[in-house]
Parts: structure tokens; C-alpha cells; sequence
């Protein structure tokens, strides 16, 4: 079996400068993470609380706020890791309710426009 670089590492970290925008910003190195399963620490902004829901440690942009959270990955990494995977679950239950309720409404547009033509 194949196994990529993410898929291989224990975690990931994945901080942001403080000076981007967090309206403009996807987290990817994130969200690849959650993707293999890998718990991650990532900078503490609200927008990203809100994102990663499980999983997560959240660092101040700062020496000590790294340091702090790695010491903390190290401390609670197979919980970290559990809900990694319990989050990514639910989010993928999430995204495929949303795209049900999307392929409905498409559906049905369809019909309206099918009977008026």
C-alpha cells in the first residue's frame, strides 16, 4: 500500500502569519490532516476553532505557544488522535447531507424547467 507524506507523519503542524487575512485563508496543511486522520496544531484564530472541531491544538503565534502546544501533542496525542477521526467522520456525514439536500434542489429545478419547456 501507498502511503503519502501526511499519511506517514504522526501529526501536523500548520500555523498561519498573523498578518493574513482569515477571511481569505484556507487551511490546507489542515485540512489534508484531518483528512489521513492526523491530529494537528494550527494557529489559534477563531475562523480555525470554528473549522477544526476536533483534533486540535490551538497555538498562540508565538515561541512559547508552539512550544506549549507541541508539549501538549506529545501529552495528548491518542486523544487528539481519536477525535481527528471522529471529527472527520462527522464532517464527512455533514458534507454529504449538504450535497444530498444540493442534488434535491437541482433535481427539482430541473423538473420546473423540463415541464416548462
Amino acid at each position: 500500500m501507498k502511503v503519502g507524506i501526511i499519511g506517514a507523519m504522526e501529526q501536523e503542524v500548520a500555523l498561519l502569519r498573523s498578518q493574513m487575512n482569515e477571511l481569505t485563508t484556507l487551511q490546507l496543511g489542515g485540512c489534508e490532516a484531518v483528512a489521513v486522520g492526523k491530529p494537528l496544531i494550527t494557529s489559534d484564530w477563531p475562523y480555525l476553532r470554528e473549522l477544526f472541531r476536533g483534533g486540535a491544538i490551538f497555538a498562540p503565534n508565538t515561541g512559547e505557544g508552539l512550544r506549549d502546544a507541541v508539549l501538549a501533542m506529545g501529552q495528548r496525542h491518542a486523544e487528539l488522535a481519536r477525535e481527528v477521526v471522529a471529527f472527520r467522520g462527522d464532517s464527512r456525514r455533514e458534507w454529504d447531507a449538504r450535497m444530498r439536500q444540493l442534488e434535491d434542489r437541482v433535481a427539482a429545478a430541473l423538473e420546473i424547467a423540463r415541464r416548462r419547456a
